[in-house]
């Protein structure tokens, strides 16, 4: 099952793109630089070939650009609220992605 994200599913054509784009190993190093997360080049190549919920991304040639706009507002999903205690934080992730019964 596919998260709810604000992304829209249709990806903009490369040359309606707006603003800046990234490759892999750019985006791997701007999440770790702007948001502290570990997302290396390897993990958004995983996510991006078998489908798993990665940020989205279209080619270039045979080369995958990550728009700013929507790799910022995927990230950011990932980022729970502040919380008090683990077990707080373990308990808003179980309400966020339960379990399928």
């Amino acid at each position: 099952m596919k998260p709810d994200l604000d992304i829209p599913t249709v990806v903009r054509s490369p040359t309606q793109q707006r603003g800046k784009s990234f490759t892999r190993r750019e985006l791997s190093d701007y999440y770790r630089k702007q948001y502290n997360a570990s997302y290396t080049e390897r993990t958004l190549a995983k996510k991006a070939s078998t489908g798993e919920d990665g940020p989205p991304f279209y080619y270039l040639g045979r080369y995958p650009r990550y728009p700013k706009d929507l790799a910022d507002a995927w990230i950011r999903k990932k980022i729970s609220r502040l919380v008090r205690s683990a077990a707080e934080g373990k308990a808003q992730i179980a309400a966020q992605h339960p379990i399928a019964a």
